[in-house]
């Protein structure tokens, strides 16, 4: 404890791991009716439903309108003794510590209740507690743990603590290794220098019935895709202790101008009596597909993964391509959302990229790749 630390809890409002009291607890020369009432405030913050230590601050007065008042204590109770008051009497050790500490000229007791294994109870009545009645801290009050509840409560400190750990990062296939959350890409477009000419047939003296006068236009652009666009591939990791269920993952990115296509939209190779040579294969829905919406003002990149195990990993299907238009650098900000945890796992990731023209002539491209 520290001067810092302490001058937080004037601030402070009661709740579920901190409770004030104006005055010392009445231990010696005492009855058990008022001894219980230090017994009863130890195990039912020892109870409670919390994820931090707790703490019993003696000799604070709370006050609706901060900061509260500071009363400080007369008089100081050992720890030895408050500690053998009740553990001679609960079904197991309950852990807590006591101590003084002079803040502003005066003294106060300090409790601290670290989190530790539950249900604690009293074998025998006390004063004014139930032998096997477990109390438990809601809110700024005290009441009586239901069944179901205590049920819970009886589960190892191990499995309570169990949560899934989820981190996205890329991948590649090849190597089928984790490329971690930043890659360096290079886009080399092609770039055509005289005109593209349209398409006239084979002989290329009259068009034929049908033709496809876009057919060079489609030709360019199809061969041009890989060039233009990189491909990014992505794999989810489980690092906790527990299996991951119902999982979303929500990839937004701020920058519009970049041209982003995902898994199944890419160019096939153009049909000579066919423009529409965008035309795609039937999609299916494929559990964990990447699928990007482009709203007005930021693009996001969507996948729903059913389950994952703990220590394991799994790729997201399909992949997205972008044109980054130009050499930058491109973040991605990351969420995922799963069951069991009360907010998602965020994360920055940074693709760069390095971005250049290659100029060339139509008939020089054609031959490339006739």
């Amino acid at each position: 404890m520290n001067d810092n630390i302490f001058q937080q809890f004037l601030y402070l409002s009661e709740g579920d791991s901190l409770d004030f009291k104006r005055d010392q607890y009445k231990i010696s020369k005492s009855t058990d009716y008022e001894k219980s009432e230090f017994i009863k405030d130890i195990l039912s913050m020892a109870n409670s439903w919390r994820k931090t230590e707790a703490y019993i601050i003696l000799g604070i007065l709370e006050k609706s309108n901060k900061p509260n008042e500071l009363i400080g204590l007369n008089e100081h109770i050992d720890d030895a003794t408050f500690q053998q008051l009740l553990n001679s009497k609960t079904n197991r050790t309950c852990h807590f510590s006591y101590q003084a500490y002079s803040f502003q000229g005066n003294t106060f007791g300090i409790f601290k209740i670290p989190i530790q294994e539950r249900p604690i109870y009293l074998k025998k009545n006390f004063g004014n507690l139930k032998a096997n009645v477990v109390y438990v801290r809601r809110g700024s009050s005290t009441a009586e743990a239901s069944i179901e509840e205590i049920s819970k409560m009886g589960l190892p400190l191990e499995e309570e603590s169990k949560k899934p750990t989820l981190k996205l990062t890329f991948f590649d296939i090849q190597s089928e290794k984790s490329l971690g959350d930043q890659i360096y890409l290079q886009t080399k477009p092609f770039c055509i220098l005289d005109n593209i000419p349209e398409y006239f047939g084979v002989n290329g003296l009259y068009p034929a019935l049908g033709i496809n006068k876009k057919f060079n236009r489609n030709l360019f652009e199809y061969f041009n895709f890989k060039y233009k666009y990189a491909k990014s591939n992505f794999l989810l990791e489980n690092s906790g202790n527990i299996e991951a269920k119902n999982i979303k993952i929500e990839i937004q990115i701020a920058d519009r101008d970049i041209e982003i296509v995902q898994n199944g939209d890419e160019p096939i190779e153009p049909d000579e009596y066919n423009s529409d040579y965008i035309r795609k294969l039937p999609h299916f829905s494929i559990p964990n597909e990447i699928e990007v919406k482009k709203g007005n003002k930021i693009i996001t990149i969507h996948s729903t993964v059913e389950s994952i195990h703990a220590k394991d990993k799994i790729q997201l299907e399909g992949n997205i391509y972008i044109n980054p238009q130009y050499s930058r650098e491109l973040i991605l900000n990351c969420k995922i959302y799963c069951d069991k945890i009360e907010k998602p796992f965020e994360q920055r990731m940074e693709i760069h990229f390095h971005h250049t023209l290659q100029n060339i002539l139509w008939e020089d491209f054609k031959n490339k790749f006739s």
